[in-house]
């Protein structure tokens, strides 16, 4: 295989990985949320503490080295996970009236590390959709393209 290849196979397989890890913290922000009293989402603390994610995606997320309730220790070194961090932002929910009512909410972008080859951004909120930004210098947001993973070409073993 050509480095050329090589070097797009291994991008590919981080993009999927850091895909497969914002549909793993949705789904945990979404198992979070029935388990809160006040069905508000998780902060990266919560959910580690709460043993929702693992310690390696705690670190990419850059929760401080802290122990959660299972005993799973997170170094708090912020090492990427597959060459991407993620960022989470959470929207706190309220028990006011209608008129005053504001609806929990997450945010969470996965962006890529000066040193690798990853050069996609990814970002989902609570709608579940997914979104990319190709330009290195621009994250991805909620305006940004929704990602077609069905054109997605990964031959890898990671996306069989």
């Amino acid at each position: 295989m050509r480095y050329e290849d090589r070097k797009k196979a291994f991008r590919d397989e981080n993009e999927y990985k850091a895909f497969d890890v914002l549909m793993y913290l949705f789904s945990a922000q979404a198992d979070y949320q029935v388990e809160a009293d006040n069905y508000s989402f998780g902060s990266a603390i919560e959910l580690f503490s709460n043993d929702f994610i693992d310690e390696h995606i705690a670190c990419a997320l850059g929760c401080p080295q802290m122990k959660s309730f299972s005993g799973r220790i997170c170094k708090g070194d912020n090492a990427p996970y597959f060459g991407y961090r993620f960022h989470l932002s959470v929207i706190k929910g309220n028990n006011q009236s209608l008129a005053e009512f504001k609806f929990p909410d997450f945010k969470l972008v996965a962006f890529h590390t000066i040193d690798q080859l990853n050069y996609r951004s990814f970002f989902i909120d609570s709608t579940g959709i997914i979104r990319f930004s190709d330009n290195p210098e621009i994250l991805a947001n909620s305006t940004s393209p929704e990602m077609d993973w069905t054109l997605y070409n990964c031959t890898n073993d990671c996306c069989l």
